[in-house]
């Protein structure tokens, strides 16, 4: 899974999904915003963005996560 899938996932799931003035991506639902590259270099980036949406409420497959390598 990638920061387009995410995108895709959240929107489905009620989420709002925009770029901040400096060209970060911002997920919105109510008041909880989470922040993340707008190109992400490496797989961290967006597995650190997958967390913090899973501890906001957004719901994401475990078994897609990326693995280091792969």
């Amino acid at each position: 899974m990638e920061i387009k899938q995410l995108i895709e996932l959240a929107t489905q799931q009620g989420w709002e999904v925009g770029t901040s003035k400096k060209g970060h991506i911002v997920f919105v639902k109510g008041e909880t915003k989470v922040y993340t590259s707008g190109s992400p270099s490496d797989y961290r980036s967006y597995l650190n963005c997958a967390a913090q949406l899973r501890q906001a409420g957004l719901d994401i497959p475990r078994k897609a996560s990326k693995k280091k390598g792969k």
